[in-house]
């Protein structure tokens, strides 16, 4: 926890004093120490990096053929790739969270980086963007959980591209398909991705309301698909949202924190909604989907995991909305400014006091 503060120190002096045209090499130097820290990271046996580290250590005296015999992550090969990938490399299982961190962080940079430039924004905008991104996003959670918030990074910065910059479209859905076989719940991302490629806006907003109350649904859309699919990553999905979907969400410190971070993001969002429809039309699509899974992450609070991981992916996604739109927020009442800049605080105090203690 200390090495993470101390990292945090520096990032605030840093961005405040290094001019906007340097901030990327500032931003990759912050991914390295964050990164560093996830190298030190030791997990215990509860923690799921554990069972990482011992598969990294099994990679490495394998070759590729025999890693695909293996049944561990059998319904995710680009997981399993990846796994292999740093076993051969680095014959050293810590650094699976360092370039894992250092990835997540460094394709977030990127992404805000180029929508700086595109829009021109204010050095103040970004900035701002970037210390809610360290403040909300739970780089222990990162660390030790690996593959479900790696794909998210994968997936937004790709989304980005697609969605603003729409360039390398073929590419970007190749890799939205990619990103489910690292984690299953990226089936979530990918289909809200396909409904906002409806453009009658009737058939838009009732297929939003059936992905918003999915669980509803849940068990036939599975009965469905088994009839019509057999694949192992569909049983592995199906697994996860029954696991989701059974969980007891009696950690109300979680929802707390969850719930209000969520009403900062709808009052940014609903600030400069107007504004950008008007004015800023390459960012529409882009609002609409972090519009979209903000309502989803929402309504997901009563499936415990997939709220929690919601939540944190959103600070992944969210800030590149509030970095293009924070001007519009500086226009807003100061009640709601103090409350969106208020979620700032709660989220890294959370972190410290809950998460980051055990780093």
């Amino acid at each position: 926890m200390l090495k993470l503060m101390v990292i945090g120190i520096f990032a605030a002096i840093a961005l405040y004093y290094v001019p906007q045209r340097k901030l990327m090499r500032l931003y990759t130097v912050i991914a390295l120490a964050i990164g560093y820290v996830g190298f030190t990271f030791i997990p215990g046996p509860r923690n799921d990096l554990w069972n990482h580290f011992s598969v990294v250590k099994a990679y490495e005296n394998l070759t590729w053929a025999q890693v695909l015999e293996r049944e561990h992550y059998k319904a995710y090969p680009v997981a399993k790739a990846y796994f292999y990938g740093i076993a051969k490399i680095f014959h050293n299982e810590h650094f699976l969270p360092a370039i894992t961190v250092f990835l997540a962080a460094i394709l977030f940079s990127v992404t805000l980086r180029k929508c700086a430039k595109r829009f021109e924004l204010p050095k103040r905008y970004e900035v701002t963007a970037y210390v809610y991104f360290l403040c909300a996003f739970n780089f222990f959670y990162l660390a030790s959980n690996i593959r479900n918030h790696l794909a998210v990074a994968i997936f937004v910065f790709f989304l980005y591209m697609d969605m603003v910059e729409k360039k390398h479209r073929i590419l970007c859905f190749a890799a939205y398909i990619a990103t489910i076989y690292i984690h299953s719940s990226m089936v979530v991302f990918i289909i809200l991705r396909l409904v906002l490629l409806i453009k009658n806006r009737r058939l838009l907003f009732f297929t939003l309301f059936l992905t918003m109350f999915y669980t509803l649904f849940q068990d036939k859309i599975f009965e469905v698909l088994h009839n019509f699919i057999k694949l192992d990553i569909l049983d592995t999905i199906e697994d996860k949202a029954n696991e989701y979907a059974s969980k007891d969400y009696s950690v109300w410190i979680v929802l707390l924190r969850g719930s209000l971070t969520i009403a900062g993001q709808l009052l940014v969002i609903h600030s400069c909604w107007g504004y950008m429809h008007n004015n800023n039309k390459s960012m529409i699509q882009y609002l609409h989907y972090t519009a979209a899974f903000t309502v989803f992450n929402a309504v997901s609070i009563t499936n415990y995991w997939l709220f929690m991981r919601m939540s944190i992916s959103s600070a992944l996604l969210f800030p590149i909305v509030l970095a293009a739109g924070y001007g519009e927020l500086a226009k807003a009442s100061a009640a709601k400014q103090a409350f969106v800049y208020s979620t700032f605080a709660m989220n890294i105090v959370y972190l410290f006091l809950f998460q980051y203690s055990h780093m």
